[in-house]
């Protein structure tokens, strides 16, 4: 399947004056493919409706509306529970936090095929009381607005609009270093990158947050700061550019 996909970017690329990629790593890994020569790659980052994100939103209604404690801090994932977000490793995780961190709480909002092998580990792990599994949202600006850190442990991305979302949101993320992810989150300033499959120092970072307010607080007002550039009317801009430069 690999091959086939490879061979595909290829002969587009034969055809295309130019490729947009939405990350470094993603130019980086279209060069070791030899999908073509790094002229042809242009870099522009999707961009979200950053205004969305910024909305004040009633806590204490959203923690009723979701089940939370109105007092606990919330940590979250937004993803699909499938292989490639791997959310088995976010709740392992959160399970090592909890032990030295008993009263912070956990959501996942998304769904997919690991719904059932999550509730398992959850019953395992005897955390069901701290860790909620909300299903598939349409509201993800609420659920960040009671968030304290945004947590994404995928084993491959692209570059994921939910960091776009978080950082917009003013929140940090602790995320595994795969793809993109080193684009956007920058460890010690808007958060923390962890190698996939570490779960102890995902736990170990999320917990250093927890402890250090004044520190979370911190990496989430620069977060905020830097999601300027991955606005929609930067995205719009930068393809617009591109468009009449081909054509010049």
């Amino acid at each position: 399947t690999r091959f086939i996909y490879i061979a595909l970017e290829q002969f587009c690329a034969r055809i295309s004056d130019r490729l947009i990629a939405i990350s470094q790593p993603n130019i980086q890994k279209g060069l070791q493919h030899r999908i073509c020569a790094q002229s042809k790659f242009t870099l522009i980052y999707n961009g979200i409706p950053l205004d969305k994100y910024r909305n004040i939103f009633d806590e204490k209604s959203v923690r009723l509306d979701l089940g939370l404690n109105p007092e606990a801090k919330v940590v979250g994932m937004i993803g699909r529970l499938d292989p490639q977000k791997n959310p088995l490793d976010f709740i392992r995780a959160a399970a090592i936090v909890l032990k030295q961190y008993p009263s912070a709480q956990f959501v996942i909002a998304g769904e997919g095929t690991l719904r059932a092998e999550c509730e398992k580990l959850i019953a395992e792990l005897h955390i069901q009381d701290k860790f909620f599994l909300l299903g598939f949202r349409s509201d993800i600006d609420r659920i960040l607005s009671v968030l304290t850190i945004t947590v994404m442990s995928s084993l491959w991305e692209g570059l994921p609009i939910v960091f776009f979302e978080s950082m917009s949101a003013g929140k940090p993320i602790v995320a595994n270093d795969v793809d993109g992810a080193c684009d956007v989150v920058i460890s010690g300033e808007t958060g923390f990158l962890v190698q996939p499959r570490a779960v102890a120092e995902m736990a170990e970072r999320i917990l250093y947050l927890l402890e250090n307010e004044g520190e979370c607080a911190r990496m989430g007002h620069v977060a905020r700061t830097r999601s300027e550039q991955f606005s929609s009317q930067s995205m719009n801009q930068s393809i617009e550019r591109l468009y009449r430069e081909l054509l010049s």
